[in-house]
């Protein structure tokens, strides 16, 4: 194309072989030689950028009017970017940009040019051994980290991705599939591409239609693969946006009560679901149950294999006498064993007038605990997620914590009987539309919470609700819109193989990041997919070679892959994937815990911080922060005073004293003078103190 409008341009093509000679002149046929002077035979590579693009676009310019930014670029093989530039001394490109055998025989991540992404992440792509020009040019692929025959397409552009992806072995066979939702159909996958034509195969009789219902809409719907029949081999459970609930067998046929197209016609669902179906044996007969709620308030239980309904679930109204008075009623579910009994519980969790409320079921349907907490600080909610670990370590009590997170950012996190946990509620960013992860990301024995709000933060969360210093990451996604547009919940693996937990999310840029304890990015990503992502990452070692493998749905109809460089084992990946599993039951698996609490060094671990630092007139309070070791845990007291220079006393309050992990105290900033001052933090166990200082300042 004749970018300077020196003379109008077209390609000469070869009939036979699709191939381009040059650029000719396009009224004379002859030969023009103005492609930007690429008149050099062999190989022109385009850098066609879907996520820079889709931001140009959205940003209301042009596709390369920026020179920066711009859509789709030619990789120049000497190295020298000339070609659309205003300021390069060859505004027309040179002979040199081709590639070929005499120029540049090679594309790889460690030449110039090189073939990372524009956010400098590796794009797994590899072009070595570039013969001569002519009119056949040989030449090597490799796609580094990209698995032969993905990504594999799974509907049509923008009609999916809103949904996660689960993996499990479905049929033991001892390998896992993958499992994805469509537009109006379900996939299950192969990892490998068995026959060789690069595209993944379908596993048995993949995909079956969704009796033409659209299997996609928000993130609460994700597949779910639990045993319905106790026989060793998972069924596939997918609940429709339109109320409806199919189950197939491992190999795609009709389970139990489903019609011929895997329809659960007989269950008496009244209304749209409001969250997936979700697999349990919470009456331990040695098969799963399927339960699930309705936006018209209602907890549903059925034994699919009978198609009848689970006593005391058939369906019960969560508000009892008015349910008939909610038009909508907005629950999830979770299952988990919360007083360490060896028997799962069932917790429902719901926003009524303004209130969470958790209502805790038995293995016979009794309700066991009612709780309802209104949310603070005026926020509104629509919608509460589940999340079930024990956070503490309490050995003795090794019981589960209930993690309740509003759609509106406020967070609380309740024991087994019920009871607030000190340091909760927390706010952040709201919205979150997805439940919390969880994993030992400092190596303390201790479980964080991991979660993303307000469309582009991730934060990680201690037990006490401090968060873990570097967090939260805000992810800089330059000039991409949609900074509201919310975020799935993440998984938490050792992707790298350094042997620390990382976060991994997906995000509205197109990307996956991957983000370590320190809240700083792990080298290999992000990693850039064709469109939005909506929905969470799945981190699992997909063909059982030893590392793991990245899957993850995007808004484009595609399943992107990976290979990871993590090693798979008992402990790693700690939450691989939506609801911490394939049966979506949103507990921790707490065998996945690698080692007990670290005995830490003394009552003080590490030193103690302010910050800000300085405090500037703008902020009202600013913040304490110190780590105590396991020698707290019998700490009496915790307490803080500052001096000015003069050695005045201005500030004294007490801290609180959280064994193994970050405690903060905010300060209120009041009528502090403008100045240095030191903070004097002294804990006290038993006989034993420890003190640290920090010093500050104040601006006015």
């Amino acid at each position: 194309v004749d970018s300077q409008g020196f003379i109008n341009t077209a390609l000469d093509q070869d009939d036979s072989t699709g191939v381009i000679l040059g650029p000719i002149n396009a009224t004379t046929d002859a030969i023009s030689y103005n492609y930007d002077f690429l008149i050099d035979p062999g190989v022109i590579i385009w850098h066609v950028d879907e996520r820079q693009a889709l931001a140009n676009l959205l940003s209301g310019r042009g596709l390369n009017v920026i020179f920066d930014k711009r859509s789709v670029t030619i990789e120049e093989a000497d190295g020298i970017v000339d070609i659309g530039s205003p300021f390069s001394f060859f505004p027309l490109g040179t002979d040199k940009e081709a590639f070929h055998a005499d120029n540049n025989a090679n594309f790889t991540p460690d030449t110039r040019p090189n073939s990372d992404s524009n956010l400098g992440s590796p794009s797994g792509i590899a072009i070595r051994n570039i013969g001569e020009r002519g009119m056949s040019v040989r030449m090597d692929f490799e796609f580094g980290s990209k698995p032969r025959g993905w990504p594999m397409e799974i509907g049509p552009y923008g009609s999916s991705g809103l949904t996660s992806t689960t993996i499990a072995d479905v049929d033991g066979d001892g390998e896992p599939e993958i499992a994805a939702a469509g537009d109006s159909t379900f996939w299950m996958f192969e990892y490998e591409d068995r026959d060789g034509d690069g595209e993944v195969d379908p596993a048995g009789a993949w995909p079956q239609p969704t009796a033409g219902l659209r299997t996609f809409g928000t993130a609460e719907f994700t597949q779910a693969l639990g045993d319905l029949d106790g026989d060793g081999i998972m069924e596939v459970i997918v609940a429709t946006d339109s109320g409806a609930v199919h189950c197939w067998s491992a190999a795609g046929a009709p389970f139990g009560a489903a019609d011929s197209t895997g329809l659960l016609a007989t269950f008496p669902v009244e209304d749209r679901l409001s969250w997936s179906a979700v697999p349990a044996d919470l009456n331990r007969d040695g098969a799963d149950e399927l339960y699930f709620t309705t936006l018209d308030g209602r907890l549903n239980g059925w034994d699919v294999s009978s198609g009848t309904p689970v006593p005391l679930f058939s369906p019960r109204p969560l508000l009892g006498a008015l349910a008939d008075s909610v038009e909508t009623l907005v629950s999830t579910i979770a299952f988990g064993d919360l007083n360490a009994d060896n028997v799962l519980d069932g917790i429902v969790a719901y926003v009524h007038e303004n209130r969470v409320n958790i209502q805790r079921f038995d293995r016979a349907g009794t309700r066991t605990l009612r709780i309802s907490q209104p949310i603070d600080n005026g926020l509104e909610a629509e919608r509460v997620f589940i999340g079930l670990a024990d956070l503490d370590g309490d050995k003795a009590a090794n019981d589960l914590e209930i993690l309740l997170a509003t759609d509106a950012g406020w967070i609380t996190l309740l024991d087994s009987d019920g009871q607030t946990a000190p340091g909760w509620p927390i706010i952040v960013t709201a919205p979150i539309d997805g439940p919390p992860a969880f994993g030992d990301l400092d190596g303390d024995g201790l479980l964080e919470i991991a979660l993303t709000s307000g469309g582009r933060d991730v934060h990680a969360i201690n037990y006490n609700g401090t968060s873990m210093p570097g967090w939260p990451v805000k992810p800089e996604i330059g000039d991409f819109p949609g900074f509201g547009t919310p975020v799935p919940g993440p998984a938490i693996a050792d992707v790298d193989g350094d042997g620390r937990q990382d976060v991994v999310v997906g995000l509205v840029d197109f990307t996956v990041r991957a983000l370590a304890p320190d809240g700083k990015l792990v080298d290999g990503f992000p990693f850039v997919t064709g469109n939005t992502l909506r929905s969470t990452p799945c981190v699992v070692d997909a063909n059982g070679d030893g590392t793991l493998d990245l899957f993850v749905q995007s808004t484009d109809g595609h399943v992107y892959a990976r290979r990871l460089a993590g090693t798979a084992s008992a402990t790693n990946p700690q939450w691989p994937m939506f609801g911490g599993g394939p049966s979506l039951h949103s507990s921790y698996d707490a065998s996945r815990t690698p080692v007990a609490i670290s005995a830490g060094t003394g009552i003080l671990r590490g030193p103690v911080q302010v910050y800000p630092n300085p405090v500037m007139p703008r902020h009202e309070e600013f913040t304490v922060r110190y780590t105590l070791g396991s020698a707290s845990a019998g700490a009496t007291e915790v307490r803080v005073r500052m001096y000015n220079l003069a050695g005045e006393q201005v500030r004294e309050m007490e801290g609180s004293a959280f064994p193994n992990t970050q405690n903060e105290i905010r300060v209120p900033t009041g009528d502090l003078a403008p100045g240095v001052y030191f903070c004097s933090l002294r804990a006290r166990s038993g006989a034993e103190v420890e003190t640290q200082m920090d010093k500050f300042a104040v601006i006015r």
